[in-house]
């Protein structure tokens, strides 16, 4: 077995039967689907029976997942009804980052007894949000909901806001730790201020032009079209780290950008929308679960914080919907699915997380404790998506 659990082929069928049993085992718990992914990955991770590592093929597919859903997410933005309500999807996304990171701010300041770097990292953990229930969005049919939209762009707005924090934040940390030496270090990212517009540019403006031509003149044929549909999102993702921009955005505006390139009913779109559900997301979910330790399960300490993080998220990501919903006069139903849709935590979480320990402003247990505040978050945004759904 040690032999196998080296191989490409092994992490491969690993994945593919956590992928086809996850779901059905969860489903017949009355759970959701991403939940079986999820617990399927933390089994066959590296704290369970060790069949899979922390990197390696189901980590890197995980990747392209974060990146496939919220390309997909772009794709299927309804841009007339972001457009009609974009006041409300700018408020919402808003008032969506500043009330959980301002309550989170003063948690981390006092509860957690952090200093104004560390609490500023935990503001911009659970300030963001992934579209991690997005998929039950997709086969209800409500992409063109003004609330859902309001939501996705929302998100995009909540998690650029969120990841500027984390580039300030992680830039005076190594200044105040690097002191002289700093000077010595390679120069840093693109300023994010110069590279969001010029990502933006390229995503919405450019690459739309070029796919146009090559859909046109030369690629003719859905695998062509298909593969360069990939190639754009990954080269959008690309430039965006290039400008120390979390790659997710990249992969939306392009998303975006393509939009009216690839029609909802046309067989492109059909091939794209089924490789993300079949593989790269499930991979996603599965990758989520690869960091979760059982232990930790039973550590009293972590399991507070935790229990903290997640009444942050809740609590912060609910009072901003409630108000964005009383300010534009919002039926329940929508403020809900606004709100629950808006609750989701993964990748961008992780990344904070991941660079708080890394800087040494705060330790493994808030890491931890982020680990299962993402899996509870993604059992509320799963259940309250598919509560708010039907009504």
């Amino acid at each position: 077995m040690d032999v196998l659990e080296a191989t490409t082929e092994f992490d491969l069928f690993i994945l593919m039967a956590v992928i086809v049993a996850g779901p059905i085992v969860a489903e017949r718990l009355r759970a959701p689907g991403m939940v079986g992914l999820i617990f399927g990955g933390m089994l066959v991770g590296p704290f369970v029976f060790g069949w899979v590592g922390p990197r390696g093929l189901v980590a890197s597919l995980g990747a392209i997942g974060i990146l496939y859903l919220m390309y997909l997410a772009g794709l299927e933005f309804g841009l007339r009804s972001f457009l009609a309500n974009r006041k409300m999807a700018v408020a919402f996304g808003l008032l969506g980052f500043t009330v959980p990171f301002l309550i989170s701010l003063w948690t981390g300041l006092t509860f957690l007894e952090l200093g104004w770097i560390g609490a500023a990292l935990v503001g911009a953990m659970w300030a963001s949000n992934t579209l991690v229930a997005y998929p039950d969005v997709q086969a209800a049919g409500l992409q063109a909901n003004r609330s859902v939209g309001g939501a996705v762009a929302a998100g995009v707005i909540a998690d650029l806001l969120s990841l500027t924090v984390l580039a300030i934040a992680s830039s005076v940390a190594i200044v105040d730790s690097a002191g002289p030496e700093l000077f010595d270090a390679p120069p840093p990212p693109v300023p994010v201020w110069v590279a969001l517009p010029m990502l933006a540019f390229v995503s919405i403006a450019v690459i739309p032009r070029i796919a146009k031509w090559f859909f046109v003149k030369v690629g003719h044929t859905r695998p062509q079209r298909f593969v360069f549909s990939l190639g754009a999102m990954a080269f959008a993702a690309s430039l965006a780290t290039w400008g120390g921009i979390e790659g997710l955005i990249g992969a939306f505006l392009v998303g975006l950008g393509m939009n009216r390139l690839v029609p909802k009913s046309g067989s492109l779109f059909e091939h794209l929308r089924f490789a993300g559900a079949t593989v790269f997301i499930p991979a996603f979910l599965v990758s989520i679960g690869l960091n979760i330790d059982p232990a930790l399960l039973f550590d009293p300490d972590t399991l507070l914080i935790a229990l903290v993080f997640t009444g942050l998220v809740v609590g912060g990501k609910l009072l901003a919907a409630i108000t964005a919903g009383l300010w534009f006069r919002l039926p329940v139903p929508e403020v809900g699915i606004m709100a629950t849709l808006s609750m989701g935590q993964a990748a961008s979480t992780l990344a904070i997380a991941e660079v708080g320990v890394e800087l040494g402003v705060f330790g493994d247990a808030i890491r931890n404790a982020a680990v299962l505040t993402i899996v509870a978050t993604v059992f509320i945004t799963s259940l309250g998506t598919r509560f708010f759904i039907p009504r």
